[in-house]
């Protein structure tokens, strides 16, 4: 759970989005493994003195990989040629 709070705090500081959402597969260590990368990504955004996006739970839960996927699909057909 540290680790990935570390993840998670590296990707935002390079990314910025406006929201961070936990899906896929690994949503099946449990909810104390991502209350630990939660606490984690917000201490150490505190030790920077930032203010954290929320961090989410993915709504497809397991299934976020292959809906992404499919998305990207959708997204690459229906766009203008």
């Amino acid at each position: 759970g540290e680790q990935l709070g570390a993840v998670l705090h590296n990707l935002w500081m390079m990314l910025d989005p406006a929201q961070l959402v936990l899906g896929g597969p690994a949503r099946q260590l449990g909810p104390a493994f991502f209350d630990t990368a939660r606490a984690t990504f917000a201490k150490m955004a505190r030790a920077a003195g930032l203010e954290i996006p929320p961090v989410v739970d993915s709504r497809f839960a397991e299934l976020s990989v292959p809906v992404g996927a499919a998305a990207v699909v959708l997204h690459k057909m229906l766009q203008p040629m």
